[in-house]
């Protein structure tokens, strides 16, 4: 997990805003370059800078002040606060910030998300405040009707990086529901969740490591009073996430994919109609859930369409040049034609130090050694499911549980990177939205 040290400005001020009815704000009397440097000092890896005025829609800006910062520390600088036009997203790229942060403007201006993203991929970051589940805008001044989870499904396909979520519940008498909407943000989307103003405590940063999908924590009060001292705070999010303690979820092998997006090869092909229906439809549903992967079924995108033909030195070359340029292979372990074929598949990802994620219809607990096929041994992590007589149901969980090993495999390539956030900027991964 990510610490982000929160650093809000108002009138030139380091402040703090205090979230609730009252629309009070805390001011500090140090120097916000000296605080920066500071949290630099003591081993963040990332800042979070928030210009209030802008996102209060006051006369002042506070852009000088955030210039110097970007000038003088060495580490990465998440912008946010008044971004509207595609003409101030560029203005801050071109003057330092590593990301920008879109607020009310990702739901009134859609396209402009989609351009930013595509523009700059593993950059622009989504802050999404809520109350009562929907989304607040204009500065928390306004509640809409979008539920948050729909409106952060609908954004995900736009190529945002991340997502930031601020349960303003918290602040007003209900201090447990941000972290039920947080965890169901988590759980439902592929692309990383960045909790804010859930910490104040050791124990609510704790608390945060138990949620999936949850890779980042924009701290801000809780460090500037003292109440958490932020290399305690690096050290325990450092650990290995307690979710990925339970077992659930055995890591793949690492990815390694630098340069380009991450690219599946579906393996365990059946011809029948009703198999080519559903291969298709699971490649569309994990690239919908997915913005970062492509999907390959040989036998419908090669020029080689039959299993004859894998008779064919040049046909069969086709298949080794696709592997070759797999990052993981997907094995479909069921009423698969070719057992022989699928293992060679399988198998040279394996030696090529790829991942092998196998997808079976079936329990785990019903048997222990991953069922009868015998390509499930092959395979470093093996997706069970019960088919439902609902397909699309059935489908959309796979690409959801796809979706999350990809994710896994992520935070093992990258060695002290635990977030799929570093992963997406780390590969300069491109949108296919």
């Amino acid at each position: 997990m990510v610490i982000y040290p929160d650093i809000e400005l108002l009138d030139g001020r380091l402040a703090n805003y205090q979230h609730g009815s009252s629309e009070e704000f805390i001011f500090y009397d140090q120097s916000p370059l000296e605080t920066a440097l500071q949290f630099e000092r003591q081993g963040a890896r990332w800042l979070h800078i928030a210009d209030l005025d802008q996102i209060y829609d006051n006369d002042k800006h506070n852009s000088a002040i955030i210039l110097d910062i970007l000038a003088k520390v060495g580490i990465p600088v998440q912008v946010a606060g008044g971004i509207r036009t595609m003409r101030a997203v560029n203005w801050w790229f071109e003057h330092g910030a590593a990301r920008i942060v879109l607020g009310t403007v990702a739901l009134t201006d859609h396209s402009l998300v989609v351009e930013a993203s595509n523009r700059y991929p593993g950059a622009i970051v989504v802050n999404i405040d809520t109350r009562d589940g929907h989304m607040m805008i204009d500065g928390l001044r306004q509640q809409t009707s979008f539920n948050a989870v729909d409106l952060a499904l609908d954004l995900q396909r736009t190529g945002i990086a991340a997502v930031i979520h601020t349960d303003i519940d918290r602040f007003v008498g209900n201090p447990e529901s941000n972290l039920a909407l947080t965890a169901e943000l988590g759980r439902k989307l592929s692309i990383p969740v960045i909790s804010s103003g859930t910490v104040e405590t050791m124990d609510d940063l704790a608390r945060l490591t138990y949620l999936s999908n949850i890779d980042g924590a924009i701290i801000g009060r809780a460090l500037l009073n003292k109440r958490i001292e932020l290399r305690a705070a690096l050290r325990l999010a450092a650990q290995p996430a307690a979710s990925d303690k339970t077992g659930q979820s055995p890591h793949l092998g690492a990815l390694n994919t630098a340069g380009k997006g991450v690219r599946v090869y579906l393996s365990g092909y059946s011809s029948s109609p009703s198999a080519r229906w559903w291969n298709n439809e699971l490649r569309q549903a994990i690239t919908d859930d997915n913005a970062y992967v492509e999907v390959c079924i040989p036998q419908e995108d090669l020029q080689t369409h039959t299993a004859h033909s894998l008779a064919d030195p040049k046909a069969l070359q086709q298949y080794l040049d696709e592997l070759e340029r797999a990052d993981v292979v997907v094995a479909v372990l069921d009423e698969i034609e070719n057992e022989i074929w699928s293992g060679f598949e399988c198998g040279f990802a394996k030696a090529s130090g790829k991942p092998v994620i196998g997808l079976k219809m079936m329990a785990p607990e019903d048997d222990a050694t991953h069922g009868s096929s015998s390509l499930a041994h092959i395979c470093d992590n093996v997706i069970f499911y019960e088919y439902s007589d609902e397909a699309q149901q059935t489908i959309n969980y796979l690409a959801k549980a796809v979706s999350n090993r990809l994710l896994e495999a992520a935070r093992v390539a990258t060695p002290g990177v635990t977030t799929p956030v570093d992963f997406v900027e780390r590969l300069q991964l491109r949108a296919v939205w």
